[in-house]
C-alpha cells in the first residue's frame, strides 16, 4: 500500500501537486524518499475517503502527487496498470520505487513492473522496523 521514491536531490519530480511534499532526507539531503500511497477504494470519492481516515493519520507525509486512489484511476491493485502509472508519477525507473504491503498478489505485480519490494507482516508479527531500517540504509540505489 505504500509506495517509496528514492531520488537524488537535483532528480527530484517537479510534477508534485499543488503543495511541496514533506521529504525525508538521509546523509545531508544528497538524497530522498518520496512517500506515496496506492489504495484499492471501491467506488468512494477524495472527500469520502478522507473523512474515513483516523484523526492521527498524517497525509501530509505522503507526496500529493503520488496518492493513488483506485476509484480515480479506474484500476486497481494487482493489475499491474496501477503500479506502472505510479512509476510515472513518480518521474522515477520502477526499479528506484519501493512498494510495500501485506498482501502478497500485490507483491508479485509491482516485482513483474520491475518495482523494488517489501512484503510487510501482518499483525502480531508486524515488521515494519525492517522496513525503515532498509530505507534509511538505503535499500534503494541513488537517482543519477
Amino acid at each position: 500500500m505504500i509506495l517509496a521514491a528514492l531520488s537524488s536531490a537535483h532528480r527530484r519530480s517537479e510534477n508534485v501537486g499543488s503543495r511541496e511534499p514533506r521529504i525525508l532526507s538521509q546523509n545531508s539531503g544528497a538524497r530522498h524518499i518520496r512517500l506515496g500511497i496506492i489504495s484499492n477504494i471501491a467506488n468512494l470519492d477524495r472527500p469520502q475517503i478522507l473523512a474515513l481516515l483516523p484523526g492521527d493519520f498524517d497525509l501530509e507525509q505522503f507526496e500529493c502527487n503520488l496518492i493513488i486512489f483506485s476509484s480515480e484511476v479506474h484500476l486497481e491493485k494487482p493489475n499491474p496498470k496501477i503500479f506502472q502509472l505510479a512509476v510515472k508519477k513518480a518521474g522515477m525507473k520502477s526499479d528506484e520505487c519501493l512498494f510495500c504491503t501485506e498482501e502478497h498478489d500485490h507483491i508479485l505485480a509491482a516485482t513483474h513492473v520491475g518495482m523494488q519490494t517489501f512484503e510487510v507482516q501482518k499483525p502480531p508479527k508486524r515488521d515494519i522496523g525492517q522496513l525503515t531500517g532498509k530505507l534509511v540504509k538505503g535499500l534503494l540505489p541513488a537517482g543519477n
